[in-house]
């Protein structure tokens, strides 16, 4: 059975970046990363009951946090997408500062 929010997530996403005008394969990568992980961790929490200790300190947190900090350094470093990331979030009217417990919100 294929996940339907996803679908509809991933297509928003590459709808976005066509409107933004955004063409870097591996921005459009990293976003699609953060959103997937995302939503498995919010499938964790709500579906499948488990704490938010145990989706924090999960694999899938971490490689959300890792690719987030792509697009705008919040965690571990510089950010590799900071210009393409401030245009889509203009785009979607998101804020490019946003962190891990902010997308799981």
């Amino acid at each position: 059975m294929k996940n339907l929010e996803w679908e509809k997530i991933k297509n928003e996403v590459l709808d976005n970046c066509k409107k933004a005008g955004l063409t870097n394969k591996e921005f459009i990568s990293t976003i699609l990363k953060v959103e997937r992980r995302v939503e498995t961790c919010k499938n964790d929490l709500y579906v499948r009951g488990r704490s938010w200790n145990y989706v924090i300190q999960s694999k899938t947190a971490y490689e959300a946090m890792k690719a987030l900090d792509l697009l705008n350094g919040s965690y571990f470093g510089e950010p590799k997408f900071l210009q393409e990331w401030k245009t889509y979030c203009n785009q979607t009217n998101g804020c490019w500062k946003s962190n891990f417990g902010d997308w799981m919100a």
